[in-house]
């Protein structure tokens, strides 16, 4: 098994997790996309090798890193609220293609 990084899989959860409460951010898959980006950005990966290895960390990391991950995702939602893409049609609904 290549390496896996654990973190990666937890923001994804996280993401999918609080999308909703916030109404005014688009969910389109660019989006989402760079919210994955910045929060991964100010968290330190976890690697692991295979399954047992997953098995092993996934709880401990998660319970490590979980207000980590949580405040890193709610920044990234902001930020890209604040600084939409310019090609993303919701939250710049004036851009045409």
């Amino acid at each position: 098994m290549e390496p896996y990084n654990l973190i990666e899989n937890l923001v994804k959860e996280e993401l999918t997790s609080v999308l909703n409460k916030y109404p005014g951010i688009c969910h389109c898959e660019q989006c989402q996309a760079d919210i994955l980006a910045l929060a991964l950005n100010h968290i330190p990966p976890q690697y692991v090798t295979g399954t047992r290895g997953l098995e092993l960390t996934r709880d401990m990391v998660a319970a490590k890193y979980h207000e980590q991950i949580t405040k890193a995702v709610s920044t990234a939602i902001n930020q890209v609220l604040q600084n939409p893409r310019e090609t993303c049609k919701k939250l710049n609904p004036t851009t045409t293609p």
